[in-house]
């Protein structure tokens, strides 16, 4: 009786042990109360711009070039240290000589 008058006054009932007693499974139903909800969605915005996911975000064209990719290495390269940029070349040099390894020298016929 005393969880009716919770859930009139807006409150939530508590779930006891006791009273669930040996249940199976439970179910959550959501109930949209629309005079209560009618301040909420008074205050809703609209968004002025859609938002893109990550993979889809349009770049400036000016970001995307041969130049702009160089610099922004250049000025990578200046960041790391001498012995930083020893190890990335040895593991890129690792990672050629792999790949040539595993993958047989096709001959290319020269005409």
């Amino acid at each position: 009786m005393s969880d009716r008058r919770n859930v009139e006054r807006g409150e939530m009932p508590e779930i006891e042990p006791q009273k669930t007693g040996s249940m199976v499974g439970l179910a959550l139903v959501l109930v949209i109360d629309d005079e209560r909800f009618a301040a909420t969605k008074a205050k809703m915005v609209k968004r002025r711009r859609t938002v893109h996911p990550n993979g889809s975000i349009r770049r400036p064209a000016w970001l995307i070039s041969k130049e702009a990719s160089q610099n922004m290495q250049q000025l990578r390269n200046q960041k790391l240290s001498p012995r930083q940029r020893r190890l990335i070349a040895k593991r890129a040099a690792r990672a050629r000589w792999a790949r040539s390894r595993a993958e047989p020298a096709v001959a290319t016929p020269v005409a």
